[in-house]
């Protein structure tokens, strides 16, 4: 447990870190080529707001989950096999370019569905997907042929829900970090190393950038 605890917190605390140093960038760099929120009737900041703000959780995120990554390899232990790395990071790559893409140009619903049940097969194929049903009462419903659809099916569900509440100040950083620690607590009951390095980071980079996105926030996600 003391490995486990050493394995999650340094990843937390390096993500953290980044974001820190890297969000208030973010915000200089989207200010200086006008990629801001302006002000309206509707809208709650009464300045133009910069609004791409979750590139500094993305590269806080993956810098901390390629340096664990590397770390472990060079020490010659375990890490997740090849195309998990794919699965992980090149899904979230791709996803994190479609919103990206989506804030800068707008993009339609049915190209954004579509690219994210890409990303959900692309994890599938990589060795991360949704396997079985896990029911109160230790008894275990294997998907058979609909794990595929489940995964596809979970990834558009997830993304579209933190695409929805991110209209509040705090909300979906803050919805991120809180379920980060869950499934953090709950990997670390579990023994899954290298899903809680992933969830540490996520929790440290979303942390470290709510600390700019609290009402009244400087920078949008």
């Amino acid at each position: 447990m003391n490995s486990m605890v050493f394995t999650v917190l340094v990843p937390f605390l390096m993500a953290l870190a980044l974001s820190l140093l890297i969000t208030p960038l973010v915000g200089q760099v989207a200010r200086s080529r006008g990629l801001v929120d302006l002000p309206s009737r509707r809208k709650v900041h009464l300045r133009p707001t910069p609004r791409v703000g979750g590139i500094a959780i993305f590269l806080a995120f993956v810098l901390t989950c390629g340096s664990a990554l590397l770390f472990h390899a060079l020490r010659g232990q375990p890490t997740l096999a090849g195309m998990q790395i794919v699965g992980l990071l090149g899904g979230g790559a791709l996803i994190f370019g479609l919103g990206l893409l989506d804030d800068l140009r707008g993009l339609s619903p049915g190209l954004k569905f579509g690219v994210q049940a890409c990303v959900g097969l692309v994890a599938y194929l990589c060795g991360i997907g949704i396997y079985s049903l896990h029911l109160p009462g230790h008894s275990v419903i294997p998907l058979g042929v609909l794990s595929l659809p489940a995964t596809i099916f979970w990834f558009v569900l997830v993304i579209n829900a933190f695409n929805l509440i991110d209209g509040l100040d705090g909300l979906a950083a803050g919805i991120t970090v809180f379920s980060s620690i869950v499934l953090l607590v709950l990997g670390m009951l579990r023994g899954g190393a290298f899903a809680c390095v992933g969830l540490a980071s996520l929790a440290g980079a979303s942390l470290g950038f709510l600390r700019y996105n609290f009402n009244p926030a400087t920078i949008f996600m």
